[in-house]
């Protein structure tokens, strides 16, 4: 099970394959989760291995397997907040 706001970062971040913490704050931020909240959201989800944590010299990247990434979408096409 999810904590609150969890689902919503995953159903907004599956849709964009790799992507950093910038990129999650981003299209996360407001539905009731405060940009603050994203990182220890993002954290739980790679805790529950919803999402796969990366590290190269510079910046963290996160991903998610293919099934789950589908989910997601479907998760937010049915919220109302399609993506771009």
């Amino acid at each position: 099970m999810l904590r609150a706001g969890a689902d919503v970062v995953a159903a907004g971040v599956g849709v964009h394959g790799r992507f950093d913490l910038q990129a999650a704050e981003e299209v996360c931020t407001g539905a009731g989760i405060a940009r603050k909240d994203v990182l220890e959201l993002v954290a739980g989800l790679v805790d529950k291995s919803v999402l796969i944590r990366t590290k190269n010299a510079t910046v963290a990247r996160y991903w998610m397997l293919e099934a789950i990434r589908q989910y997601g979408e479907q998760r937010l096409a049915s919220s109302g907040r399609q993506r771009a």
